[in-house]
């Protein structure tokens, strides 16, 4: 389950630098800031970034095992993760 999580967060941070390259916009320095310049040009709106964000800092405790994993936790983040890279596609098609 952890490795499903990591994946879908992992697609939240690829798919807006990827994003972000293709269109020109500035170089994001960072994996938020890549979410952040998509909020700021109207790609997604302020909800999405702020959940897009979590989902980044919730990657990093799965990565870098900064705490123990509340499995409870995982499970909702894993269904709320996957609506939003489900947003996250249909914005930037």
């Amino acid at each position: 389950m952890q490795r499903a999580l990591f994946l879908v967060a992992q697609a939240a941070i690829d798919l807006p630098e990827a994003y972000c390259h293709l269109k020109e916009y500035q170089r994001p320095a960072s994996m938020h800031e890549s979410i952040a310049i998509l909020r700021d040009n109207d790609v997604i709106d302020e909800p999405l970034c702020a959940n897009l964000l979590k989902m980044v800092g919730f990657r990093n405790v799965l990565t870098h095992g900064y705490a123990k994993i509340d499995y409870s936790k995982l499970i909702a983040v894993l269904k709320t993760g996957l609506r939003d890279v489900e947003r996250l596609v249909r914005a930037v098609r």
